[in-house]
């Protein structure tokens, strides 16, 4: 039996620029993250994901999810928060892979790992920065290989629901929202 360990990366150093006037849309700020930052967050991305059209996709992601902020005013520093957002988002996919593979994921309760891993049905979910309680949940499910195998085969039906064919629609959706309500904003 296999078991996939998923944790999260260190966290990224603060932005040296808070977010910018606050008369600027949603849309520009984002457009202006792309436009100064898009070519280190896929460097950046490559080194987590391995390939480079991954990266591309895990940045997207990033973006259209910096687009759906409801209130990005809130989030002091946009580029940390996008570089941070994409790392997580990262991590999130390598948990899907190792579940679509049927492995149960020991992972940090963190994030969108709360939302990929069901704690006890999937996988187990840890305390951050706790080794004693990750080596815990490993030795759990070394301990008990069949409970290891049901939550594998628990993993693999749910991370079809992470699938491309599941959340492109979703995405496409947050993106004809944004689209018409800039459409909107532009109206007035």
């Amino acid at each position: 039996m296999g078991i996939a360990l998923s944790v999260p990366p260190p966290k990224p150093e603060q932005a040296a620029e808070p977010v910018a006037d606050c008369e600027e849309s949603r849309a520009e700020v984002v457009e202006r993250l792309f436009r100064e930052h898009n070519e280190a967050l896929i460097r950046f991305l490559r080194g987590r994901v391995g390939s480079h059209n991954e990266a591309l996709e895990v940045a997207q992601e990033a973006y259209v999810r910096l687009l759906s902020l409801d209130q990005p005013g809130a989030v002091s520093y946009l580029r940390a928060f996008l570089f941070k957002t994409a790392a997580n988002i990262a991590i999130d996919r390598r948990a899907v892979e190792a579940m679509l593979a049927g492995l149960p994921v020991v992972a940090s309760d963190v994030g969108g790992l709360r939302d990929v891993v069901a704690n006890g049905v999937t996988g187990r979910l840890v305390p951050p920065g706790e080794p004693g309680a990750l080596a815990s949940a490993l030795d759990l499910l070394l301990a008990d290989p069949q409970a290891g195998q049901r939550m594998g085969a628990a993993a693999r039906q749910r991370a079809r629901r992470f699938e491309a064919a599941a959340v492109v629609p979703r995405v496409a959706d947050v993106l004809a929202e944004a689209v018409t309500a800039r459409v909107k904003a532009g109206a007035r």
